[in-house]
């Protein structure tokens, strides 16, 4: 549990502060602004990050400095201090490339990429999302196929936004072929919503109907009520559009139904 995880870091965090270990102290509070950050925590994250940058700039950490831009970028993009965020993010950027660490710098122009996609900049969210597949792939085998597999989807998310629906669709492809091998179920169902809305902006609405019919149960099973909302809105606004107003009504009542529950939020 998340708890125990900083409780774990607080002691270690006090033995550190014991011995004059100014290293250990950064990597204490950095995971601890890590775990805060993921519990949405998001000022207190960046308290803990700042604190931690401190000791590894006194270190000559920069391996540590970089990783902490970033995980400030994030947290203040959360806390909606979007100019902040990027800026951090342009920090890790510059200073993983002169440390020539692939990961943090693929993280960094990952998070630009997708700041850029966020404010509707899509040229240079392409040009960010495309550098940082770049860098992945130059990983090979080391690179996460999760991280490869969401890539490819942001790339086709900002073709879809762009009206490029064939680039859409061939990104948003890569990208369940590798969410399929990892296994990710969440992930899966996703794609197979956004691929069914890249078919339906297209009007080939018999094959748009195939993709959602394949999400709705792949929500189902997660009881992923979001999902679950957003596929019957769709699965009902290509019947419509198909001028089948008579099936058109059902799935629209129930994404309507489920959306007024308040259980469609997050």
């Amino acid at each position: 549990p998340p708890q125990e995880v900083i409780n774990y870091w607080q002691k270690c965090l006090t033995i550190f502060e014991e011995r004059g270990d100014k290293k250990g102290q950064a990597q204490a509070l950095h995971s601890m602004a890590y775990v805060h950050d993921s519990e949405r925590r998001f000022q207190l994250a960046v308290e803990l990050y700042e604190k931690s940058l401190a000791l590894t700039q006194k270190t000559f950490d920069r391996k540590r400095t970089a990783l902490i831009f970033n995980g400030l970028g994030l947290a203040h993009t959360n806390l909606g201090h979007y100019e902040i965020g990027l800026d951090f993010y342009f920090k890790a950027r510059a200073l993983s490339e002169e440390l020539g660490d692939k990961g943090t710098l693929n993280m960094a122009l990952n998070n630009i990429g997708t700041r850029y996609l966020a404010q509707g900049r899509y040229a240079e969210a392409l040009d960010y999302l495309h550098k940082s597949l770049a860098v992945l792939q130059e990983m090979g085998e080391s690179a996460d196929r999760r991280s490869l597999a969401y890539k490819y989807q942001n790339i086709g998310l900002v073709y879809r936004r762009q009206g490029h629906l064939d680039q859409a669709l061939a990104y948003s492809r890569k990208s369940l072929d590798l969410l399929v091998e990892v296994d990710d179920k969440f992930g899966i169902a996703n794609l197979q919503n956004n691929i069914g809305v890249i078919y339906k902006s297209q009007g080939q609405y018999d094959e748009a109907l195939g993709w959602f019919r394949k999400a709705l149960p792949a929500y189902e099973s997660l009881n992923a009520t979001p999902g679950i909302a957003r596929v019957l809105n769709n699965i009902g606004d290509t019947y419509r559009l198909q001028g089948r107003y008579d099936q058109a009504f059902e799935p629209l009542m129930k994404s309507l139904r489920l959306r007024e529950s308040g259980k469609d939020r997050g």
